[in-house]
């Protein structure tokens, strides 16, 4: 499955809503997901980020 055509090798980022998709690297996708984390804890408190890690969910 990891050598198919069609897979996504390098993230995709819109710059905003209705705005295209267009790779960025992974450093700007990592940084605007931890962004994000911290503005969705700010707003709606602790509680409203959560994480599940599992050896087989993949």
């Amino acid at each position: 499955m990891s050598g198919t055509a069609d897979r996504l090798r390098t993230p995709l980022m819109r710059e905003r809503k209705g705005c295209p998709l267009r790779p960025v690297t992974w450093e700007a996708a990592l940084h605007r997901v931890a962004s994000e984390l911290i503005r969705l804890r700010r707003v709606f408190g602790p509680d409203a980020v959560g994480s599940f890690f599992s050896a087989v969910a993949a």
